[in-house]
């Protein structure tokens, strides 16, 4: 079953999440029901696309998600993040999806 399902399982586990899918496929390609270069391209378009998804949909739809009776210059003040916030939000799990779209 991993060896059937297993490459499109990471695809959609980085594309949502990352790295513990990340790690579960690297021990399936230990065991040998992987082939770990296969396994690391799947997980970097899985990892890829998700970002770019989230990203889109932060730069397309964020006046939508963030709705307020703010004005909308505040609003865009407000979302300008520095390089090291960008770095940090990276490292955290699941955090890097909503930073995403809020960076969008």
């Amino acid at each position: 079953m991993i060896a059937t399902y297993g490459y499109g399982a990471v695809l959609v586990g980085t594309f949502l999440e990352g790295e513990t899918v990340v790690l579960l496929g690297g021990f399936a390609a230990h065991r040998g029901y992987l082939d770990l270069p296969w396994v690391i391209a799947v997980a970097f378009a899985g990892s890829l696309l998700g970002d770019q998804l989230y990203f889109y949909l932060g730069r397309r739809h964020s006046a939508r998600i963030l709705r307020s009776d703010r004005d909308p210059v505040e609003i865009e003040g407000g979302l300008r993040m520095d390089t090291l916030m960008v770095n940090r939000g990276r490292s955290l799990d699941l955090a890097k999806n909503i930073l995403n779209l809020i960076y969008g």
